[in-house]
């Protein structure tokens, strides 16, 4: 699996975009600023970013209060599963929409 995700940084305006690849035996991690400047942030803080984003969806940040770190790994996980089954509920809500959009 690989994933593509773009990390607005307000402070800076720098976009830093990220490259995420599953493999075996680990992952890749690849990122470049949109600025063409080299980019040195780790690969770890850069699966962080993805792992932010996730729990950060919606209007609650948890990322303002859970560590992104291996020993909340449980948590997190919880809470991108819920985020999850809400995702689900909500496109079969739209898909309905879109179907009854003809009786209107």
């Amino acid at each position: 699996m690989q994933i593509n995700f773009k990390d607005y940084n307000p402070f800076s305006g720098v976009t830093r975009l990220v490259t995420l690849i599953n493999k075996k035996d680990g992952y890749e991690a690849k990122s470049s600023l949109s600025t063409g400047e080299d980019d040195y942030i780790r690969k770890d803080d850069l699966l962080r970013l993805l792992i932010i984003q996730c729990i950060n969806m919606d209007e609650w940040k948890h990322s303002w209060h859970e560590k992104i770190d291996r020993k909340n790994k449980k948590r997190l996980k919880e809470i991108i599963d819920e985020k999850i089954r809400n995702r689900k509920e909500e496109i079969e809500k739209l898909k309905a929409g879109r179907t009854f959009l003809k009786w209107l």
